[in-house]
């Protein structure tokens, strides 16, 4: 457990009566019930009318706070009101941070909740009591709470995400898709129900597909492939036709969340070029040095984006059998660009709601991969490509040195989950 001097945790708990912070320590177990709300009430106010009841949540019977009234030292009945719900929210915030240090935060879950019973009107605490659900495992709770989340502020931007990240992730894509349109429809996020990155910038071009006639570049990249299908061919018959020194997806933990996209049997496969972070073979990005010269030359851009860990310059490759499943990457302000390396019948991508495309040598596909999008390759023979990410066209040059802190952001989570309000 992580122990602080009493002091430093008392100026947290002040600071954080407008703030959320949710990621779990590990902590022994404490409970926090009835009794605590009812000496919270009695230092207040003399007694309580507060008594507790059980509710069913998930799978569990949970004590459920019902605040009544708070009884006065004259035994007069002060109204529920929102200054009550106030004072639980902030009774609930310190068992919060107690059950951080020293037990399981979960503790206060029955005193949040009976402060929204009070007054519902708060989509933030909401949002975070599903948060602080999540975190107990508890997901029908945490989807029931970002719901009410939206029911009291329809452009409550946060609920959404977690919602549509929720059913992304039970590959529910349909639920995902009309949690996205009813946030396009409320105006909160988003601009497609198919397009739903955990960071969105609003103002840039929205559309699944793009056209090579879109970027000048395309051209020259196009005329280079003879040069990186040779480097493609020679480095495979220095290291063998069966791929076993590619990389797999999912074997760095900056991309294990992509593991679970690949179909049981089969096999999504990379050498990463301009730096060699989690290339099987060492030095597989230097194999490449006609490659690598002409991405210096075409696309110094998005060289440096890949240099930066911000972007991507892979080789990628999809093997027989292969099906990687829907999902939306982290960010709308990059783009993506293939080019068509191995291209056997058979192997195809969707993005968005519109037809499926397949990949031929020699020649780009640009789509936006915010988009939700999958891959299948049903042929007999396994599909590469080189695949790059570059900046959207329409994103401000002054942004783009936030953009990796905005990334990181979506990536990890945080911009979502550190406030407590």
């Amino acid at each position: 457990a992580l122990l602080l001097p009493a002091a430093w945790w008392n100026w947290v708990k002040a600071w954080s009566k407008s703030f959320t912070f949710v990621a779990p320590l590990p902590c022994r177990s404490r409970q926090v019930g009835c009794q605590d709300i009812q000496r919270w009430a009695s230092a207040s106010y003399g007694h309580s009318g507060a008594s507790e009841q059980h509710t069913l949540r998930g799978n569990q019977q949970v004590p459920r706070i019902v605040a009544v009234g708070l009884c006065a030292s004259d035994g007069s009945v002060a109204p529920a009101s929102a200054r009550d719900a106030d004072a639980l929210w902030n009774e609930g915030v310190d068992h919060y941070f107690e059950g951080r240090v020293s037990g399981d935060p979960s503790g206060a879950l029955p005193i949040l909740h009976a402060s929204l019973d009070l007054d519902g009107s708060h989509a933030a605490r909401h949002f975070f009591v599903g948060a602080l659900h999540r975190t107990q495992g508890d997901k029908e709770e945490a989807v029931r709470s970002w719901r009410a989340a939206i029911a009291a502020d329809a452009t409550y931007v946060d609920p959404y995400i977690q919602l549509a990240s929720h059913f992304e992730h039970e590959a529910d894509f349909q639920a995902a898709r009309m949690v996205a349109r009813q946030a396009v429809e409320a105006g909160a996020c988003w601009a497609d129900e198919w397009q739903r990155p955990g960071f969105f910038l609003p103002g840039l071009e929205s559309k699944a597909w793009w056209c090579a006639d879109d970027f000048p570049w395309a051209v020259k990249l196009e005329a280079v492939a003879p040069d990186i299908q040779s480097e493609l061919f020679a480095f495979n018959q220095a290291h063998g036709h069966d791929l076993q020194h590619w990389s797999s997806v999912g074997n760095l933990g900056i991309d294990a969340h992509d593991a679970k996209l690949v179909s049981a049997d089969g096999a999504w496969q990379y050498v990463r070029l301009f730096n060699d972070v989690g290339n099987t073979v060492e030095g597989a990005a230097h194999a490449f040095p006609l490659t690598t010269k002409q991405m210096e030359h075409i696309l110094p851009e998005a060289v440096e984006l890949a240099r930066s860990g911000l972007g991507e310059i892979l080789l990628t490759a999809v093997k027989p059998g292969t099906q990687i499943a829907p999902h939306c990457t982290t960010n709308n302000f990059l783009l993506t660009c293939h080019l068509g390396l191995v291209c056997p019948s058979g192997a195809r991508i969707r993005v968005g709601s519109e037809p499926w495309k397949s990949w031929a040598d020699g020649q780009c596909l640009f789509f936006d991969d915010s988009y939700e999008h999958e891959l299948v390759n049903e042929g007999e023979h396994t599909r590469v490509v080189l695949l790059l990410r570059f900046w959207h066209p329409d994103f401000p040059d002054e942004l783009k040195p936030t953009a990796p802190a905005l990334h990181s952001l979506a990536e990890n989570n945080l911009y979502r989950n550190i406030w407590i309000p």
